[in-house]
């Protein structure tokens, strides 16, 4: 009987222990429900709020790049990923039917993606607005749709090197897009936006935040035009020669602007991690070697400045061959003697090699700094190199007739061509630009391309003799290949040994013709290098200068250049040539090849505006106004399209951004004004 009372007292304190326990958590979470509603309502309110509400960030549209006559270069379009969690999705067999309806996509291939239920997986990018806009309309359950924004080039691969392309986060990686990345990407925005407890969003407008501010546009000096015919010739070039690659350049000699710019093999920038690093470099500028023959300007001009030689002085040419400090020296025409004007005519090494030792060093140095030689441009700064020129100090017995013919010194593309538009433009060097101006996303003016004088390089006086002698050497010279009948172009033929494991090569050669025309009153220069052609087709003379001669045959062609350039017509010699006196650099910023100042001027510098007729005048008068027949450019690419209404005096907007052209308006054959606007639809070839 103890024992069962014993028991009872045990069982009766430990049920009343458990009973106190109980009752003591009760009234924990009772005082901790009345903390909660009463005292710390607040508190826990925004802890709800906040959890409920997400900061969403509102993505600027990046700056369009336009060409000089603003036709869209880069633009970005709106497009959308579409994802989803298997978990989340209603009904998934039927989703996936209905998506492979829209997708083209099996709907097996679909449910394939969802490797794991509960991750999240990315069933198609870039999808257009189009298309998205009608699947957002089906609401699928479970399917996310998110906006975002892709670079197009609508040109695709024209102008590629130039404009670069942007990466995965939109910065820009190469070309103008990263030198103004900061200005194309704009400000990013923000809003704070409620959700519902299923993630669904509750608000339809940002409750607060702040608005977007989409990106500065940028306007090139480019010509899409020109752009394109460049590119067309290098890559002819190129291949027609077998070389290794090609490169190209167009200038406004009397402004400095960069109307084309140019490598092959290129890329095209909406697909640029297909491609090669290699075909992303822009090699006018990346570039730099021994440029040969072409050089000789530079002798030629630092002779005729220190009045040590005149156009008739006779050199002695040693028939071909020369003996120099241990070292011979070669011509490809055996001469014995020739004039100092016969030197550059027929590229005599020989010739150039003595002018050079007459004259001296620093005469030589001197006049390749000049016409800035061993420094950048700054057309691109960061991404150009500088060339190599040696100080006189380090010169030796025999340099300055090597640096004359074009070796012991290293050059881009860009500085020759610049030189010989200081020829061209009676004797400035001139700040190249590519870019017209540029703006903030505030609309703020960063940039504004105007006409920029360096320095005075050479006297007006060996600027005209040098136009003279080059106007021989295409018309009966080295670089007779150039030539086209009727009219007066003038340039330089140069073919350099590479330099290969340390010595110079005796089958790889970089050849370059560098050119300019009108002889007597220059508008364009165009200067196009191939590197390593077969060998045989190797001289400057037979693989450069055609291809310089095409484009300016091109570019004379055009309804556009004909239109602003009306003087220059076939038999140009019966037009009286402007006396040297009056070779002032001329106004010619308008809206084809520039967009100036009139007032600009620099160093003593006079522009005058009476030299050139603007493009905006020529639209305003009858002739302009005469009525053009629409083509059809149906079925063709974007890029032959645009060439074709171009060349028809005729503007255009591009719908889309597929490759061919499947609609257009007004239809083919209805008349239309010149300058009209045509509207290019693309789509998917039928």
């Amino acid at each position: 009987m103890k024992n069962e009372k014993d028991i009872g007292k045990q069982f009766w304190a430990r049920s009343c222990f458990i009973s106190v326990f109980v009752i003591g958590i009760f009234f924990v979470i009772l005082l901790k429900l009345v903390e909660i509603q009463l005292m710390d309502v607040y508190n826990y309110r925004d802890l709800a709020e906040s959890q409920a509400m997400k900061k969403n960030i509102i993505v600027p549209k990046r700056g369009i790049i336009f060409d000089r006559k603003n036709r869209i270069m880069a633009n970005s379009s709106i497009g959308y990923s579409i994802g989803a969690r298997y978990i989340d999705i209603t009904n998934p067999d039927e989703t996936f039917r209905q998506l492979g309806k829209y997708l083209n996509t099996p709907p097996s291939e679909i449910a394939s993606i969802f490797k794991n239920k509960r991750k999240y997986y990315i069933i198609r990018e870039n999808v257009p607005l189009s298309l998205a806009s009608d699947m957002i309309k089906e609401n699928f359950h479970g399917i996310r749709f998110e906006k975002k924004l892709n670079r197009v080039y609508p040109y695709e691969d024209t102008g590629g090197q130039v404009l670069g392309y942007v990466g995965w986060d939109n910065k820009g990686v190469t070309g103008i897009e990263k030198l103004f990345d900061e200005s194309l990407q704009g400000v990013q925005g923000w809003e704070q936006v409620q959700y519902d407890r299923k993630g669904r969003r509750v608000s339809v407008s940002g409750l607060n935040g702040e608005a977007k501010k989409d990106g500065g546009n940028v306007f090139l000096t480019l010509d899409v035009d020109y752009q394109a015919i460049l590119e067309e010739e290098i890559q002819k070039a190129v291949r027609d020669n077998g070389a290794h690659h090609g490169m190209g350049v167009l200038v406004n000699p009397n402004t400095g602007e960069i109307l084309g710019m140019a490598s092959w093999p290129n890329f095209n920038p909406n697909n640029a991690m297909a491609f090669p690093m290699e075909n992303q470099k822009n090699r006018v500028i990346s570039d730099s070697f021994e440029p040969g023959s072409v050089f000789k300007i530079v002798a030629a001009a630092a002779a005729l400045e220190t009045g040590v030689f005149n156009r008739q002085s006779l050199i002695y040419c040693e028939g071909g061959e020369w003996e120099l400090l241990g070292r011979t020296i070669h011509d490809t025409k055996e001469s014995e003697w020739l004039s100092f004007e016969d030197v550059i005519v027929h590229s005599s090494n020989i010739g150039i090699g003595k002018i050079a030792q007459q004259e001296g060093d620093e005469a030589l140095y001197q006049m390749s700094k000049n016409l800035g030689f061993g420094e950048q441009t700054g057309l691109f700064p960061g991404m150009e190199v500088q060339g190599k020129l040696n100080p006189t100090s380090e010169w030796g017995k025999i340099s300055s007739s090597q640096v004359a013919m074009g070796h012991y010194v290293t050059t881009t593309l860009l500085q020759l061509v610049m030189a010989y538009s200081a020829i061209a433009n009676n004797g400035l060097l001139l700040q190249p630009f590519i870019v017209r101006s540029a703006y903030s996303p505030d609309r703020e003016l960063l940039a504004s391309g105007e006409i920029e004088v360096i320095r005075r390089a050479m006297s007006e006086t060996t600027a005209s003799t040098l136009r003279d002698i080059l106007e021989r050497t295409v018309a009966e010279g080295t670089g007779k290949n150039a030539y086209i009948k009727g009219y007066r172009v003038a340039g330089k033929t140069g073919t350099a040994q590479k330099v290969v494991d340390g010595t110079y090569s005796k089958k790889q050669y970089v050849s370059s013709f560098i050119g300019f025309f009108p002889a007597n009153k220059p508008v364009l220069v165009c200067g196009i290098t191939l590197d390593s052609p077969h060998y045989g087709k190797h001289w400057g003379g037979s693989c450069a200068a055609p291809a310089v001669k095409h484009v300016f045959t091109r570019i004379i062609n055009t309804t556009d250049f004909n239109n602003l350039y009306d003087w220059v017509q076939p038999e140009e010699k019966t037009i009286a040539a402007d006396s040297p006196s009056n070779h002032s650099l001329p106004y010619q910023f308008s809206a084809s090849l520039g967009t100036g100042d009139k007032n600009a001027s620099t160093s003593g510098v006079s522009i005058s505006a009476a030299s050139v007729q603007s493009i905006t005048q020529r639209r305003n008068s009858g002739d302009m106004q005469l009525l053009v027949r629409i083509p059809d450019v149906r079925n063709m690419s974007v890029k032959n399209a645009a060439h074709i209404l171009s060349k028809l005096s005729l503007n255009y907007e591009i719908k889309g951004s597929d490759k061919i052209i499947v609609d257009q308006d007004p239809l083919p054959g209805e008349s239309l004004a010149r300058g009209s606007v045509c509207l290019l639809i693309t789509g998917k070839k039928k």
